[in-house]
C-alpha cells in the first residue's frame, strides 16, 4: 500500500512537473549580449500564450536583488535603473504558477570593453531605412550599417530593430480652433495607438495653453481613448511648453523613444522658447515626429522649426492640408516606428565640453536610403 501510494505521489509530481515544463518563459528586453545603462525596461514573454493566464506572479531580479514584482496575468514588465555606467548584469526573471511551479528565464548584458573611471554612455542613433519607391525595408543587419562621429568610424555596439522597445509621447493639440477638426483627430489618433505594437508604452497627452495626461500608461487604451472623446477644444496654444515636457518624459526611458506632436497652430502660450527645446532636443536621442494642420502647416517659421527639429532627430514633418488626411498622416508615422532601427555606440571621444557632435550613419549598400539622427550634444563637465 505504501508503494503504491509512493508510485501514485511521483505520478502525481510528475505531471504537474509536465504542466510546468510545457511552457517557457524568455527575457525578450533586453537581448542577449546587449549593453544597458541608466532606465532599462525589462519586458519577457511566455508561450505558448494562452499559458501566460496560468501565471499568478512575475519576480524580476537584477545582480541577485529583486528590482520588480509584477500579480499575473498582467502585462510582464518591470523598470529597473541599471546606472550611468556600462556594466555586466545578471537578469531573472521568475515566473510562479497557480499551481505553485516556477518558470524561470536569465539573461546576461555586457560590460564596454573599456577601463575608465568616469561613467561611459552609448549614444543611440534611431534609423529607418528605405527603397527608391520609399517603402520602408526591412531584415538589415548589422553589418549593412557603417557609421562616424565628427569624421572618425566608430564601433556598432548595440543593434536592435523593430523588436526593440518603443516608448511614445503622444501630444494632441486641443486648442479652441480645434473645434470641428476634434472629432476626425480622435479617429486618426485611436486608429494609430490600437495598432502600435502590444509591448509599446505610450504617454498621451492633450495640450492647449495647459497639459492634460490622458489616463497612466498602465491604463487599458480604451480607457484612455474615452478619455479624450470627452475632452473639447478651448484654450490657446502652448506647443513649445508640451515639447519640453514630452523630451523630459522620454529621458528616463531606454529602448527606442518617439515624440509625436499633433498642432493645427503656432505657439501661443509657450513659457519655454523655440531655442530651449532646440538645446533639449539635441540632448536628446528621441525621434521627433509632427503633423501639422490648417494654420499649423502654413506658418513658415514653425514649419521650419517643425522641419529643422524633425530632422536633427531623425524624424519627420508631416502636413495634412483637411481632417480627411490625418488618418494618412498617423499611418506614416506609424509604418515608420514600426520598422526602425536603432543602432547604439559608445563615442571615441569621451570629453564633457558640451559641444555639438556630428553622427553620419550610411548603408553600404547604395540602393537604399536612410534617415538617422544627425548628431547630439555632448554633456558639459
Amino acid at each position: 500500500m505504501r508503494r503504491g501510494q509512493m508510485v501514485l505521489g511521483l505520478f502525481l509530481a510528475w505531471t504537474v512537473t509536465a504542466r510546468a515544463q510545457d511552457a517557457t518563459l524568455t527575457i525578450v528586453v533586453p537581448a542577449a549580449g546587449d549593453y544597458v545603462s541608466d532606465r532599462v525596461r525589462i519586458d519577457v514573454r511566455v508561450e505558448p500564450e494562452a499559458r501566460a493566464r496560468d501565471v499568478a506572479r512575475y519576480t524580476f531580479y537584477a545582480d541577485g536583488r529583486e528590482v520588480c514584482r509584477i500579480d499575473g496575468p498582467a502585462l510582464p514588465r518591470c523598470e529597473w535603473d541599471a546606472g550611468s555606467i556600462v556594466r555586466a548584469h545578471q537578469l531573472r526573471v521568475v515566473a510562479t504558477l497557480a499551481d505553485g511551479r516556477r518558470l524561470v528565464a536569465t539573461r546576461r548584458t555586457r560590460a564596454l570593453d573599456v577601463v575608465e573611471s568616469t561613467a561611459v554612455r552609448v549614444v543611440q542613433v534611431p534609423a529607418v531605412v528605405t527603397d527608391r519607391r520609399g517603402a520602408v525595408v526591412r531584415g538589415l543587419t548589422r553589418e549593412a550599417f557603417a557609421l562616424t562621429e565628427d569624421g572618425v568610424p566608430q564601433t556598432i555596439q548595440h543593434f536592435a530593430s523593430e523588436d526593440a522597445p518603443l516608448e511614445l509621447v503622444l501630444a494632441l493639440d486641443v486648442s479652441a480652433s480645434m473645434a470641428e477638426a476634434l472629432p476626425d483627430l480622435r479617429r486618426a489618433v485611436g486608429q494609430f495607438v490600437r495598432q502600435l505594437p502590444p509591448q509599446a508604452t505610450i504617454g498621451l497627452v492633450a495640450f492647449n495653453d495647459e497639459m492634460f495626461p490622458i489616463g497612466q500608461a498602465a491604463d487599458p487604451i480604451e480607457k484612455r481613448l474615452a478619455i479624450l472623446d470627452r475632452l473639447q477644444a478651448f484654450g490657446a496654444t502652448a506647443l513649445y511648453d508640451v515639447m519640453m515636457r514630452g523630451l523630459d518624459d522620454l529621458a528616463r526611458g531606454s529602448g527606442r523613444r518617439a515624440l509625436v506632436v499633433f498642432t493645427d497652430g503656432d505657439d501661443q502660450a509657450s513659457r519655454a522658447t523655440r531655442a530651449q527645446v532646440r538645446a533639449a532636443a539635441e540632448s536628446s536621442d528621441a525621434t521627433g515626429y509632427f503633423v501639422a494642420l490648417g494654420r499649423g502647416r502654413a506658418g513658415e517659421q514653425l514649419r521650419e522649426g517643425r522641419e529643422d527639429l524633425a530632422a536633427q532627430s531623425g524624424g519627420r514633418a508631416l502636413r495634412a492640408d483637411r481632417t480627411a488626411q490625418l488618418d494618412e498622416r498617423f499611418g506614416e508615422v506609424l509604418a515608420e516606428l514600426a520598422h526602425q532601427y536603432l543602432i547604439g555606440y559608445a563615442p571615441t571621444n569621451g570629453e564633457e565640453d558640451g559641444r555639438w557632435r556630428r553622427i553620419d550613419l550610411k548603408l553600404r549598400r547604395p540602393e537604399l536610403r536612410i534617415r538617422a539622427r544627425l548628431g547630439y550634444r555632448a554633456p558639459a563637465r
